[in-house]
């Protein structure tokens, strides 16, 4: 009979493999490394996760809900429960252009680079992000039937502007890009 999961110690490792991942990258984000880190063994790891693949899901995952949890601070600080579309954007952009955040930056195109090899199993990669927009859209009063096309168009432009960055494109001339597209989003048509 198979050991039950231990939820909280897999919650604990979903964590702090969420960590590792952005610090050592997909390249390195190797099972036997990542459980000698985390003091367990790849056995153990197979165990609360099923895969290497699973994990990295579930360690995607666990930085997502961080960044969820950071923004919602963010707008409780500010006092409005439901930030406009512009400043959102505004919001993110900063947060990503910060030193401390460029690992992860960095880590969103090595991701986007795997799920070139296999785009099925990677599929869900980028339904979370997509997803996260067509809220913001929702909360916004953005019509229904034009969500999933305006998330397709914010994403773009924010992965088009962050690869610019990362591939030492001029800061100045990208923030007054990502102004412009901001300004574009709440900006009468």
């Amino acid at each position: 009979m198979a050991r039950p999961i231990d939820h909280d110690r897999k919650s604990a490792l979903r964590a702090a493999a969420g960590d590792y991942l952005l610090t050592h990258g997909i390249a390195e984000f190797s099972l036997r490394p990542l459980a000698e880190t985390l003091g367990t063994s790849a056995r153990m790891l197979i165990h609360h996760f099923g895969s290497r693949d699973a994990l990295l899901r579930e360690a995607l995952e666990a930085v997502r809900e961080h960044e969820r949890a950071d923004f919602e601070s963010w707008r409780r600080r500010k006092g409005n429960a439901t930030a406009a579309l512009d400043q959102q954007l505004l919001w993110h952009w900063r947060r990503l252009t910060t030193r401390r955040m460029r690992p992860r930056v960095r880590q969103l195109f090595e991701l986007y680079v795997a799920a070139l090899g296999d785009p099925e199993q990677s599929r869900w990669l980028f339904q979370a992000p997509h997803a996260y927009w067509i809220e913001a859209l929702a909360a916004a009063g953005c019509p229904p039937d034009e969500r999933a096309v305006k998330a397709t168009i914010i994403l773009a432009a924010l992965r088009g502007f962050l690869l610019d960055l990362v591939a030492g494109g001029d800061t100045a001339r990208l923030q007054a890009a990502v102004k412009a597209f901001a300004r574009s989003l709440v900006e009468p048509q």
